[in-house]
């Protein structure tokens, strides 16, 4: 059963935090109900993937007839790599401005909320919830809405968000905005933070008796739709997106099993055998245990006076195929998450910077599509933001553009070469190609634009110095040289 959005039966008490307004509202309580029993289910799926984010994943396969020292085994198999995947994606996404056009060379206004919210630390949040689960959210409000007791920031609130903590209820995924929003509160589980397109509500339900309610807080925020901006991982028509996890869990058991198989092979296989035969191993008569402990140690001697008695060992096993199906499933792992195989495998071995370049190709493809779809999710943040400050000509602006920082892992000498020839042989300004330099950040380009307009004005002024200043009236004008101002009105024509 999908629940509808809250609508509430009686007149909302308007208050803030420390209210305690007790209410009868059967619908708001039924609403309650409904979502809790969607969001727990939709919680549980995503926790599924949060586990093998962790590297808590499902063991692999043991035999029923397994001892403790086989077992044991088991835990030192799980080869996590879904942190990996997730990692070198966020690791290549880095916002670095906001433009207000294409035009624009200076971040626009706006940009200033995403520095006083912390973004450029938390992003890495965001993309990272959004990798992991297939989406995410960002959560957008007033700054009134911040507690004044500990917050005096004037900016409105942006707030990444995650989907196992927020509920956020999508009619359709290919809308732009949700219906409603809700939370459970993190120390209270009766407690439970619900928003709609008029409102946030923090309310504590009583089960018994009548369902009634009590209102922590109740304020209107004065957006007209749900302030939470998704965020997707790739967009889905149909369905909620996949993340990068869900799709690869299946290989991630398959090497898990395999390196267990390995390990199993190492312990009891890695080295030979030994053997005898001729010889009975003497037993107490009282228990019926063996008297001669006859384990293989690097400096044991087995001696045997019957002159039958033969010793002999069995080769090791093979570890090399074992290895080479490891290696085949990372190459697997590799192709499903578009990522690049000496990421995995760790060989560099004898690569040139063509070919590293073309095999990161398919990563770099990637993050471009994903650039794509969580730079329309900012600016759609970013405009809600504008409403929240009362800046309609920014909530307008549907022009404005984030700018993505250059992370590819391109050689610094090559890069600044082709950049030069650029300059040179295209005739493009040079200052239009200082954003593409390697691991530049927007504060850089501030400063070097700051010392380029200091080194212009320096320019100009000795130009004026260097001038010569215009003859005085009732004087020649001087040919070659600079004027003297201190002897052109003393100067005296020569006579015939």
């Amino acid at each position: 059963m999908t629940p509808s959005p809250p609508v509430s039966s009686t007149a909302a008490a308007t208050c803030s935090w420390g209210c305690d307004v007790i209410i009868d509202d059967g619908d708001l309580a039924k609403h309650i109900e409904d979502a809790q029993a969607v969001a727990s289910s939709e919680w549980n799926r995503l926790e599924y993937f949060e586990r093998y984010f962790r590297g808590d994943q499902e063991p692999p396969y043991t035999p029923p007839t397994s001892t403790r020292e086989y077992k044991a085994l088991v835990p030192r198999s799980i080869t996590n790599l879904t942190r990996l995947v997730i990692n070198t994606m966020v690791q290549r996404c880095i916002i670095d401005g906001y433009r207000a056009s294409s035009t624009d060379v200076e971040n626009a206004a706006p940009w200033q909320w995403w520095q006083a919210n912390g973004m450029d630390s938390r992003q890495k949040a965001l993309w990272e919830e959004t990798g992991k689960h297939g989406y995410a959210s960002m959560l957008v409000l007033p700054a009134s809405f911040r507690d004044a007791a500990y917050d005096h920031r004037t900016a409105p609130i942006m707030q990444p968000v995650s989907p196992r903590e927020w509920y956020v209820h999508m009619d359709s995924w290919s809308d732009d905005w949700p219906q409603w929003a809700i939370r459970r509160d993190a120390h209270d589980p009766d407690k439970w933070w619900i928003v709609d397109d008029e409102r946030l509500r923090v309310v504590k339900s009583q089960r018994k008796p009548n369902r009634l309610l009590t209102i922590d807080r109740d304020d209107v925020h004065g957006f007209e739709v749900v302030p939470f901006v998704p965020f997707r991982n790739a967009f889905d028509l149909t369905r909620a997106p996949i993340g990068e996890i869900e799709p690869i869990i299946p290989i991630q058991d398959r090497l898990n099993q395999t390196v267990f198989d390995l390990l199993v092979a190492t312990t009891y296989s890695s080295a030979p055998q030994k053997w005898i035969a001729g010889m009975a191993v003497p037993t107490d008569e009282a228990s019926g245990q063996p008297i001669i402990d006859l384990k293989a140690f690097a400096k044991s001697v087995w001696l045997s006076d019957d002159p039958t008695t033969k010793f002999g060992s069995l080769p090791e096993a093979n570890l090399s195929n074992i290895v080479t199906a490891i290696d085949s499933t990372l190459r697997v792992y590799g192709l499903m998450s578009q990522t690049p195989p000496h990421y995995l495998l760790g060989d560099l071995v004898n690569l040139s910077a063509e070919a590293l370049l073309a095999a990161d190709t398919t990563l770099a493809k990637k993050i471009q599509d994903h650039q794509m779809i969580w730079g329309e999710a900012v600016e759609s943040a970013f405009r809600l933001a504008a409403v929240a400050a009362g800046d309609m000509d920014a909530a307008d602006d549907e022009s404005s553009q984030v700018m993505w920082r250059a992370t590819e892992p391109r050689s610094v000498a090559q890069q600044v070469d082709a950049l030069g020839k650029m300059a040179t042989m295209l005739g493009i300004p040079t200052e239009a190609l200082w954003e593409q330099v390697p691991g530049v950040t927007s504060t850089d380009l501030e400063l070097w634009r700051a010392m380029r307009a200091r080194d212009r004005l320096r320019a100009a002024t000795q130009a004026a110095l260097m001038t010569p200043p215009p003859p005085l009236p009732g004087t020649p004008a001087v040919e070659q040289g600079p004027a003297n101002p201190t002897t052109a009105a003393t100067q005296i024509p020569r006579t015939a």
